[in-house]
This record gives structure tokens, C-alpha cells and sequence, in this order.
């Protein structure tokens, strides 16, 4: 995701919404994407709902640091991104906390259960990878602590949730007690 909150005029759907998705490559940090705004330093990939595209960083660094069930794991989180633009988990998300003492909350759920997808289509794939579960294991380490993704044990949670549902039924962080923060 961008790192800024949309606008609720910037989510508003059409009344009949296109499934197609577009992949963008970018080959540095900072440079302009098709959501109108600059690259962020810190993500690997982030979902343009303007436009239905994810956009990739792929650099040097990033082929030579970093692991391809990573990568892969990054693609998935910005499609499930994609799913929630499409069931309209997105638009009611952010008009229903937008700009409220909420949002903050709002916004970790929300990342926290594109996770969860992106674990369940990893769960669904798994076997077909042939890799063995230690990957999965060591993929569930990678992440750190962020204010807009939450905390890395809850990130690891939930996509270990997704992963071993292989479906979206288990990714309602939005009726979640705990593991949300």
C-alpha cells in the first residue's frame, strides 16, 4: 500500500468493477508510480487502486538480498490488496474511519488481513512449489515492526492463519480481539 491513507472520494468504486490487474516494475526507490505519488523507500511492492496495478521494486539489491519466496510473498500481499479493493473491503474500511482516532487501527487491520490473504494463496499454491515447510517458517521471521503493518508477531500470525486455512475464511482481522496491534 501507499504509505498515505486515500481520500473516501479516492476508493469510491464504479458500480461495475473490472478484475483486471496491471503489474508495474520499477527499478529504484523514488521514482513516480502510476498512483501519482513516488516510490516508497521502504516497501518491496505497493497496490494502486486508481489504476488495479501493483507495483514491484526490482533492483540489484533486491535480486541479490533477498529470497524469491519473499518476493513472492510480497506480490501475493499487494493482490490481496486487490481482493479487498474488488469485495469492497477497501472502500468500507476507510469511509468508515476516515480521518477518526480509528484510522490507525483501521489501517493495520486492514494491511493485517491482506497478509492473511496473501497466506491463504500461498497455502493454496504451497504443494505445487515443492519447498520444504522450513521455508514458510523462515518466510514468517522476515518481517519487523511497523505502525501501519503492525506488530511482526501478528504480521507472522496472521499469515501463518491464511496459510493454513488456504482460503480467505480465516482473514477477518476487522472482528478480531487480538493479534491486531
Amino acid at each position: 500500500m501507499c504509505n498515505n491513507p486515500p481520500t473516501p472520494a479516492a476508493t469510491a468504486r464504479p458500480a461495475a468493477t473490472s478484475t483486471h490487474l496491471t503489474f508495474e516494475r520499477l527499478r529504484g526507490c523514488g521514482a513516480a508510480t502510476c498512483c501519482g505519488s513516488k516510490f516508497p523507500k521502504d516497501a518491496q511492492a505497493i497496490y494502486c487502486w486508481t489504476t488495479k496495478t501493483i507495483v514491484f521494486l526490482l533492483d540489484k539489491d533486491v535480486l541479490t538480498g533477498t529470497s524469491d519466496l519473499f518476493l513472492f510473498e510480497s506480490v501475493s500481499h499487494e493482490y490481496g490488496h486487490h481482493v479487498q479493493w474488488l469485495s469492497g473491503i477497501m472502500e468500507a474500511s476507510y469511509l468508515r474511519t476516515y480521518r477518526t482516532p480509528q484510522q490507525g487501527d483501521s489501517w493495520r487491520r486492514f494491511e493485517l488481513q491482506a497478509n492473511c490473504l496473501s497466506g491463504a494463496f500461498i497455502g493454496s499454491v504451497w504443494r505445487s512449489l515443492k519447498r520444504p515447510q522450513s521455508d514458510f517458517a523462515d518466510l514468517r521471521l522476515l518481517r519487523e515492526d511497523l505502525s501501519t503493518h503492525g506488530k511482526a508477531s501478528n504480521y507472522a500470525y496472521w499469515l501463518n492463519r491464511g496459510f493454513q486455512a488456504k482460503g480467505p475464511g480465516a482473514c477477518n482481522t476487522f472482528a478480531a480481539k487480538s493479534r491486531v496491534s
